[in-house]
């Protein structure tokens, strides 16, 4: 029987955070108990802590700031590309203009 790719990451998915959830159960029913007089938790808990977790730390984010910065370079491309060769020089004019405003050099070729 073959299982299909996106059963493989589910089942990876899961599994890699049943792994977290357990390690975090682990070090805490070590550390806080004995240090700090607080309860101990069990692995569904541990699971509610690292959503917490992340929540707190990562936010809402659906995509990493590297994603958005590629989708934000392949839009820009993509609208250049579809740009007329009038449209093009008035854009480079502009763009000239500007960074000889604000002193620095404008780039000599086109992009890609």
């Amino acid at each position: 029987m073959k299982i299909s790719r996106l059963a493989k990451v589910v089942l990876l998915g899961a599994l890699v955070t049943l792994g977290w959830c357990v390690l975090l159960t682990f070090f805490w029913n070590r550390l806080v108990p004995t240090q700090l007089d607080g309860p101990t938790i069990a692995w569904w808990q541990a699971l509610g802590l690292l959503i917490l977790i992340k929540l707190l730390v990562v936010g809402w984010r659906r995509t990493s700031e590297a994603h958005q910065r590629r989708a934000r370079k392949k839009k820009l491309a993509d609208q250049w590309g579809r740009m007329t060769p009038e449209e093009r020089a008035r854009f480079r004019q502009n763009f000239v203009r500007c960074c000889e405003r604000w002193g620095c050099t404008a780039p000599e070729q086109e992009p890609k």
